[in-house]
This record gives structure tokens, sequence and C-alpha cells, in this order.
């Protein structure tokens, strides 16, 4: 048997209390541990698969529906010489595309990584 349960707000019981909207809003609609090297998705939440576009360019697959494409999104990586960014312009409901850049050293290239974190919020569709 299926139920429904409708709240506005949730409360502890020491007496704290969250709106539920601020909840669900504010919480993490996907995440993401994709290893480019091996081209597989080590862990994720909301992701289907991972696209290797070329060497240090991706992009998550999504499986849940964002309501736009102006949603928010954050990528680190493991390792410090490299700086993983969201490839502005090509966001849609579905996927968040990326590059990793290696910026060590005296000259800056793509690069694949082992192990790039991503997080996304916003609202879904």
């Amino acid at each position: 048997m299926a139920g429904k349960l409708v709240v506005d707000t949730i409360e502890t019981s020491g007496g704290d209390s969250l709106p539920l909207a601020t909840a669900v809003k504010g919480s993490s609609k996907a995440w993401w541990n994709i290893d480019e090297n091996n081209n597989v998705v080590d862990d994720s939440y909301g992701v289907s698969s991972h696209t290797n576009i070329t060497t240090g360019s991706g992009q998550a697959n999504l499986s849940v529906t964002m309501s736009n494409a102006t949603y928010s999104a954050s990528l680190t990586t493991a390792t410090t010489d490299n700086l993983a960014t969201i490839y502005g312009g090509f966001e849609t409901t579905t996927v968040v595309p990326w590059r990793c850049r290696y910026v060590g050293g005296s000259s800056a290239s793509n690069q694949d990584v082992n192990n790039l974190h991503g997080i996304l919020t916003g609202d879904l569709a």
C-alpha cells in the first residue's frame, strides 16, 4: 500500500526545525566520482553514465532532469595541479559538460584524471 506524507516543516526532538522546501531545494540533485582514465563512473547519484569526449573533456549524463540549464554545479579533482570547470554554454537539463586542465608548470593542457568529483544543485523538472 502506497502512502503520502504531507509536511511543511521538519522538526527534531531538540526543537530545531527546517522548512521542507529548504531541504528539498537545497539538497544535491546529482553527484559523481568519475575515473576519466578508465572511462567509468566509480560512484554516483542522479547520473546514468559518463561520456568521454576528448582528453580532459567529458560530460555527466543525468538520470534526473533539471527544470532548466541554469543549475549550479561544482567540480573538483583529487590532483592538486588540475583544474576542473564546467564547460559553459553547453549545459542542458540532462547533461553537465566539463573540462579538466593541468595547470602546473609552465604550460596548461587538457588532462584526464582518476577522480573527478561533481555535485549538482537546482530545481528538478
